[in-house]
Parts: structure tokens; C-alpha cells; sequence
């Protein structure tokens, strides 16, 4: 069979943010290796991972004289134009070679960097859209009413899920990959929490899930949404700390789509932030940003349907993103009229409130979602043996 290849491109927070057009340029070059490659095709992601390097590139490969008919996937990081034009000519004789020498440099284990070891058994595939048009919404299938609490306590109790929470530019990603990793369930709250950060669920407000399917029918995420439609643009305010604790003040930026907040307790950060009440998110970044991310506060990002809390560093900016849970807040996004993915698959008068991705879950974990509803969903037990051996994600 004719050797065949498809090329996964990270267009994130944290890929072609420097340079966008240099980054178009890329991708174009990254296409003309599959323009006459019998099954080839490029691929946009919004979050290809890891968040600690940038544009990451994924060429999944399959030949089937040589590999037994099962795909591989070689990745490359700091794909610069020149190693985007040698992959474009790898991939154009059908990725099957050897890498050439002068993309080794490139190559990487993103199972030993912060995104999972992506298998012939699991794959990451999304509907194909570049960052400047709207996106493609993928197939959604709603999950019964009656198994959404199953499915919601399969998600949180897996290593491998990872979580997103808010709008583009302005969000939570929730990655446990601590051994202090610990989950709970109280009444209707479900959550789970590390060193790094944490999520809580709450079912009491009657969400949708929606399982999100490629064009194969691999399911890609499962969306938790909300009937509440999310706050437009409004300015900073201040917030009595949702913890109670002593000292602690809860300034909600204003950010458009979403609650995104700071929990702030040094004192003269506190009052930087007070004089700077009422106004525009970006503009309070503008004026701030710079010693939000010396001090690095915890940050909340919530939904009526989700609540995260983020403990580690704010990376400065082009600085590498810490393993484990981590945000991301870019006011130049704020004002994108772009729908995600996700929103755009769901159905009117439904809004996204929480994302699991399910491209770092064991292939057992995605059959939970794939199959809810259906009458096969498999038993999925609690033992250490269905757990990966990595708590790596990739979005």
C-alpha cells in the first residue's frame, strides 16, 4: 500500500504567538507536503501540547509494508521555517525514510516533556481549520441525562484527562500530574485537585455533555455546558475570597466570556489592583501585568458549571509554561470573535462551560465516553493498573 502521512500543527496560546505571519508561512510549507500524498492531510490544533515548548508539529505516519499497517508519530518542536520545509519534504516522500539529519535536533518525547506518548491505539485527529477562519465544529452527541454524573466521575478520576477552562486567551488548563493527586465527591461536586491546581464540577446546575467524535468517530472530548450565557465585558472588580480565607481578596479582571480571577494577598499588588477598579481587562493587564506575573497569585477560572484554581508560576513572556496545571491570559485575544470548537458544536442556547480532552486518557477511558448511552459502555475500575504511567496531557 502507498505510504501515507498526516501533520498535526499547534496553533495555541503558546505556538505562532510571536510571529503570526512567519507562522502562516510555516503552515503553508507544511501543506505542500501533503498536497499530492494519497491520504495526506494537514491538521490545525488549538493545543497540540506541551505548553513548556512551542510549535510543536506531530506527523503521524503509516506504511503498511513496513509498519504492519499501524500508525506511528514522530514529533517535532521549534519547528522554525527551514525544519518546516525539511518536514514537508519528508512527509512528501511519504515519512517513512529516516528523519533527515537536520531536523534530530527537533525530535522529541513529548511522554517525558508534558504531553502524552500518542499510540497506534489512541490517536489525537480533530476536524482540520486554520487560525485565521472559523473553526469546524466536530459531530456532537449529547450524553443521556441519567449517565452524565458516570461519565463526569470516569473524567475526574483518570489520570490522562485534562480539563479547560474559559475563552480563548484567557484560561485554566487543568493537568494533575502530581503523586499528591487526590479526588473527591460531595453531594454534587465532583472534583479533582494536586499541588499544581485543581477542578470542582458542580451537577447541581443540571449541565450537558456532549461527546465530540472526529470524522472517524474517535471521540475527542467531552464538553460539560452550561444554559447560563457568559458574562460580556465588563471591568475589575473586587471579590471576598470564595475560601474565606483570612487576608485573601478575589479580583475578578473583567475578562469578555468568562470568570477569570486573581486571589490576591500581597498587599501592595492588592492595591495596584483596587486603583484600577471599573476598568477594561486589558487595560488593567497593560498596567499590571508585569507584577501579576512576578508574584504569580492563584488564579480562579470559573463557569456556573466548573470553578479551577491554578498554583503555579506565571511564565514570563516566551518563558517555558510549568508541568502540571498552568493558565494562559493574552489580552491582544481578548476581542476575537473566533467560536471555538467546542461552542460551535454544541447546539443553540448552550455554552461551553468545561472541556475534557481526551487525548492523553487511555484508550479505555475514551471507550467510556464513546460508548455512554449506547448500552456497552465497559466497567472502568479504580485499581492503579488502568492508569497510564503518566499523568501527560496534550489539549
Amino acid at each position: 500500500m502507498t505510504p501515507t502521512a498526516s501533520v498535526l500543527v499547534c496553533r495555541g496560546c503558546c505556538c505562532g504567538r510571536d510571529d503570526p505571519e512567519p507562522a502562516a508561512q510555516r503552515l503553508a510549507t507544511l501543506r505542500s507536503g501533503v498536497d499530492d500524498l494519497p491520504g495526506g492531510r494537514v491538521t490545525v490544533v488549538n493545543c497540540l501540547g506541551p505548553c513548556s515548548d512551542r510549535d510543536v508539529v506531530a506527523v503521524r505516519h503509516r506504511d503498511t509494508e513496513r509498519r504492519g499497517g499501524r500508525l506511528g508519530t514522530t514529533w517535532f518542536r521549534r519547528v522554525d521555517a527551514d525544519a518546516a520545509g525539511r518536514i514537508a519534504g519528508w512527509v512528501r516522500e511519504g515519512a517513512v525514510a529516516p528523519v533527515p539529519a537536520a531536523l534530530v535536533p527537533h525530535l522529541f518525547d513529548p511522554g517525558t516533556t508534558g504531553s502524552p506518548s500518542v499510540t497506534p491505539d489512541h490517536e489525537i485527529t480533530v476536524v482540520d481549520g486554520t487560525p485565521i477562519d472559523v473553526v469546524a465544529a466536530l459531530s456532537a452527541r449529547r450524553v443521556p441525562d441519567a449517565e452524565v454524573r458516570s461519565l463526569v466521575r470516569t473524567l475526574i478520576g483518570y489520570v490522562g484527562v485534562s480539563w479547560s477552562v474559559g475563552v480563548e486567551g484567557a484560561s485554566a488548563d487543568v493537568l494533575l500530574v502530581g503523586a499528591d493527586r487526590r479526588v473527591a465527591e460531595d453531594a454534587d461536586r465532583l472534583g479533582a485537585a494536586d499541588h499544581t491546581g485543581d477542578i470542582e464540577l458542580d451537577l447541581s446546575v443540571a449541565p450537558g455533555l456532549w461527546v465530540l467524535v472526529d470524522d472517524g468517530g474517535a471521540p475527542v472530548s467531552v464538553v460539560v455546558a452550561t444554559r447560563t450565557e457568559p458574562p460580556g465585558a465588563r471591568g475589575l472588580a473586587e471579590l471576598a475570597d470564595p475560601r474565606g480565607r483570612a487576608g485573601h481578596v478575589l479580583f475578578d479582571l473583567g475578562v469578555p466570556g468568562t470568570r477569570f480571577g486573581v486571589s490576591v494577598e500581597e498587599p501592595v499588588l492588592a492595591a495596584r489592583l483596587r486603583a484600577h477598579r471599573g476598568r477594561a481587562a486589558a487595560a488593567v493587564l497593560a498596567e499590571v501585568g508585569t507584577q501579576l506575573i512576578a508574584v504569580s497569585p492563584e488564579r480562579v477560572v470559573a463557569t456556573p458549571v466548573a470553578t479551577t484554581r491554578v498554583r503555579t508560576a506565571v511564565p514570563a513572556l516566551g518563558g517555558r509554561f510549568p508541568e502540571g496545571s498552568h493558565t494562559h491570559l493574552l489580552a491582544e485575544r481578548f476581542t476575537r470573535d473566533r467560536p471555538s470548537i467546542e461552542q460551535l458544536s454544541l447546539p443553540g442556547g448552550w455554552w461551553v462551560g468545561a472541556v475534557a480532552s481526551l487525548a492523553g486518557a487511555l484508550p479505555r477511558t475514551a471507550a467510556a465516553a464513546r460508548d455512554t448511552g449506547t448500552g456497552s459502555a465497559p466497567r472502568l475500575g479504580g485499581g492503579s493498573r488502568d492508569q497510564p504511567r503518566s499523568g501527560r496531557r496534550s489539549r
